[in-house]
């Protein structure tokens, strides 16, 4: 045999108090969320805008009673934003990462062509020297002033047309050609009747 059970009633000035409290580390977590994903750069204003939207929504069912409703969904929306800010950290660390790879390509590439420069013994602009050598310069200015050197390395030199050796194979194959038609005696056509 079991005693007597006893029942505690919550009233409702105790289930808004909880409520408040749950609205209070929501808007602890939006705080969080915001600093930290504007420190990354990840977010703009309008970001902000739908989390606060969301959470003037959940502050309206605190007015309509629906407390349960409250404290669900203030239990999804501190869950969510711990899962963005983590995924928004993530990217960020990911591009940042592939900007500075993309930035000691470039130098590389650029250190590459002063090198072929130096072997080749060909001047270059001195404003093309100055960037391409420029620790601050950017991947685009760098693949830039890249591709302009890269021009440079082209032969300037090239003569238009045919050359002389070009002329005198093609005299040769034109000779040996015209020759070898001319030498075969023409067969002239033959009809042919067939019978059936």
């Amino acid at each position: 045999m079991s005693g007597p059970k006893a029942f505690r009633i919550v009233t409702r000035s105790e289930i808004i108090s909880i409520c408040r409290r749950s609205l209070a580390r929501l808007d602890a977590a939006i705080e969080f969320w915001t600093s930290t994903c504007k420190r990354n750069g990840t977010i703009d204003q309008s970001d902000i805008d739908r989390v606060i939207a969301r959470r003037d929504e959940i502050y309206r069912m605190l007015d309509a009673d629906r407390f349960t409703d409250l404290q669900k969904q203030v239990i999804a929306e501190i869950s969510y934003l711990s899962a963005d800010a983590e995924g928004r950290a993530e990217k960020a660390a990911e591009s940042e990462a592939k900007r500075k790879g993309d930035q000691r390509r470039a130098k590389s590439a650029a250190q590459a062509l002063l090198a072929k420069f130096e072997a080749s013994h060909i001047e270059i602009p001195i404003d093309l020297r100055r960037e391409l050598t420029n620790p601050a310069a950017s991947v685009e200015s760098l693949n830039k002033d890249v591709s302009e050197g890269l021009m440079l390395l082209q032969p300037t030199d090239r003569s238009e047309g045919v050359t002389e050796r070009q002329r005198a194979l093609g005299d040769a194959f034109g000779a040996v050609g015209s020759r070898s038609r001319s030498g075969l005696p023409s067969k002239p056509a033959q009809a042919t009747t067939r019978r059936f």
